[in-house]
């Protein structure tokens, strides 16, 4: 081979190509010298030409294969020299350290970012070193939502000198917008750092995925499987901040000694008050492996007599009843009390006192208390106009107030769904010194109870209340109400056996009194029964030969055979409503018996009355005793649909 293929020069590569013969292609330095040239654009051309001149001596099939094996070989160099370098980077490792109580993180690679207690800045060796944060930032754990599988993260930052830890959505870090909503946490992080932050974060999580860990997390407490949250650890949770408060307030504190004692009392005092307060908290976590339908437990009665005790004793039962911790209230919004429910789940929704309830829950509580007891939100959108996730729960709503919820839901279905206990005189004797232990200790009995409660499968659950409900044989009570009171019992019978030990459960002798009657669950058919009497009383009011206010007229039975009286809307809602009736519950009612004409949803039909068309309630009289043998069939479940769902009742 000419010694003039060794220079370095690519122009005299070049310019002697043209004199190789076949046997120089088979020269390992040949090719030495094509790989050693840097520019890729002079390498080609090298290339070119040498294979031009290897084909024109016969010998293309060994240039290529000198070639193909050259490639290879530098493949592997520069893998290997990237890995070198990457290594070199990781090993590059965060120095922050312990907050003032102690709190500390393991290092962590960070590669070629400097990660200081002065802050996190782009490179050491760079010469204009550029700020990413102001003080100490990592991630420490992924967590992967069992329900949506979406994934959070939990992010900690020092600041102040203290630790702490947040949890965002994994959406919120990977974007330079997304991540100055930290800044409401208090990272600092702005338009101007945002960029670097999430590249930083990015980096972080990448070289230690060996060792942040991935949990499984929930943003729904109680059951899952046979997993309780937040008692088992194996399911952390990771719902909304907005109900931080709220999570937190599910701890232990104080002495359980101290609380089993005074309840222990209050179960010996002889009112039934405290006692079912007690077996409504505990049968929450019931609901949903008995497979029952959600209830409400309500306390009422005028102001001094002791709800508000009564409720924070339930409340203790797995919290801290302090006022804005776990008792929460009616000042809200339907979607608001809707989401609480969705992240209890399965622990009791407590609420104090109804009367203040805002204007828009006054306007709709027949549709809340419809979808507390369905155990399912309204259906809604996102802000991208897709459907948003779905509010479910199964648990029991304890709350209270000067009246009756039942009250301010006109439809008789409701009452099935609500169990009402009126505080009729002071419960207690000393109410502040309860009040003052319930607030000192409490969050033991419900972890207790969970504990205990895993022995048993769900069908042993049902057995047991199967036993119960046949105690309610012969007595005169919807299915509904019988269904929420023996999971009461059975719920006092497991709390007495794991936590009590007093021999004082609850018997169905006990709350007889409790439940409503059939014949008086039927808001609708009371409604009715007014009407038809009231066609005797206030006849005249419906014949034109008498001189007074006209509400309407009776016809002569049609071709079917059926009567019926037409009322002009607003005398018959006036009517109603002076008498504790409501026209749209009545409506409700009427139109899912067929014993209301009606278009669409409206309960009118057009009617021409004298010269003049106008719109009319015609009311169909029929004699009330089919009504009766309707009742007792149990076709009152359509009573609960407010008038707008009558159509999906989720009730089987």
């Amino acid at each position: 081979m000419n010694c003039c293929l060794l220079s370095q020069e690519v122009r005299k590569i070049l310019e002697n190509i043209e004199n190789l013969q076949a046997q120089d292609f088979m020269e390992k330095q040949l090719y030495e010298e094509l790989f050693s040239v840097k520019s890729k654009i002079d390498r080609s051309e090298i290339k070119f030409k040498l294979m031009d001149r290897a084909k024109s001596v016969k010998a293309k099939h060994i240039a290529e294969e000198f070639i193909k094996e050259f490639q290879k070989a530098e493949q592997e160099k520069e893998k290997e020299e990237k890995a070198n370098r990457s290594m070199q980077l990781v090993e590059n490792i965060t120095n922050f350290y312990p907050d003032s109580v102690d709190k500390e993180y393991p290092n962590m690679a960070c590669g070629s970012w400097i990660a200081t207690e002065n802050g996190i800045f782009s490179s050491e060796t760079s010469k204009a070193r550029e700020l990413v944060c102001h003080h100490p930032i990592m991630p420490i754990r992924r967590l992967k939502n069992i329900e949506t599988g979406e994934e959070q993260i939990t992010v900690a930052f020092k600041r102040d000198g203290y630790w702490t830890e947040i949890t965002v959505p994994k959406i919120d870090i990977v974007t330079s917008r997304a991540i100055t909503n930290l800044a409401r946490f208090g990272v600092q992080v702005n338009s101007e750092n945002a960029r670097l932050l999430v590249k930083y974060l990015a980096d972080v999580e990448m070289y230690n995925a060996d060792m942040i860990d991935i949990q499984h997390s929930t943003s729904k407490l109680g059951w899952h499987g046979n997993v309780f949250v937040p008692y088992d650890l194996s399911i952390v949770f990771d719902g909304e901040y907005r109900f931080k408060t709220l999570f937190q307030s599910i701890q232990e504190n104080g002495d359980y000694f101290k609380w089993v004692t005074l309840a222990k009392q209050l179960r010996s005092c002889g009112r039934l008050e405290p006692r079912i307060a007690l077996a409504a908290s505990f049968a929450s976590v019931l609901i949903q492996p008995l497979d029952v339908l959600p209830f409400i437990v309500d306390f009422y009665g005028q102001t001094g007599g002791g709800k508000t005790v009564t409720i924070n004793i339930a409340a203790s039962v797995w919290g801290n009843p302090a006022p804005g911790a776990y008792v929460g209230n009616f000042r809200s919004t339907d979607t608001s009390l809707e989401t609480r429910a969705d992240m209890l789940n399965n622990f009791p929704m407590i609420l104090d006192d109804s009367k203040n309830a805002s204007q828009y829950i006054r306007d709709n509580y027949e549709t809340l208390i419809y979808n507390l007891c369905s155990g399912k939100g309204k259906a809604r959108s996102n802000k991208d106009l897709g459907a948003a996730k779905e509010n479910t729960w199964s648990n029991v709503t304890i709350c209270n107030g000067e009246n009756p919820i039942s009250e301010f839901a006109d439809s008789g279905g409701a009452i099935n769904r609500i169990i009402e206990i009126e505080c009729c005189e002071d419960i207690y004797e000393n109410p502040a010194e309860i009040n003052s232990v319930v607030t000192k200790n409490y969050g033991f009995a419900g972890r207790v109870f969970v504990g205990n409660l895993k022995q048993f499968t769900s069908d042993d659950l049902k057995e047991m209340k199967v036993e119960i409900e046949k105690g309610f044989d012969g007595y005169d009570f919807p299915a509904k109400q019988v269904m929420a009171i023996s999971t009461l019992l059975l719920a006092d019978k497991l709390a007495t056996d794991f936590i009590f030990k007093d021999g004082r459960e609850l018997t169905v002798e006990d709350v007889v009194d409790i439940p409503t009657r059939k014949k008086d669950v039927s808001e609708g058919q009371r409604c009715y029964e007014f009407i038809l009497e009231s066609l005797s009383v206030y006849g005249q009011h419906f014949d034109a030969q008498f001189s007074c206010d006209q509400w309407g007229f009776k016809e002569t039975p049609d071709e079917y055979g059926d009567v019926y009286i037409y009322f002009y809307p607003k005398p018959l809602e006036n009517l109603l409503k002076n008498n504790g009736f409501s026209r749209k519950a009545f409506s409700a009612w009427a139109i899912n018996r067929e014993l209301i004409k009606h278009t669409g949803k409206r309960d009118t039909v057009l009617k021409r009355d004298g010269g003049s068309v106008m719109r009319l309630i015609a009311v169909k009289v029929i004699n009330i005793k089919d009504l009766e043998n309707e009742q007792e069939n149990g076709s009152v479940e359509a009573d609960f649909a407010p008038a707008s769902e009558r159509t999906n009742v989720p009730f089987s």
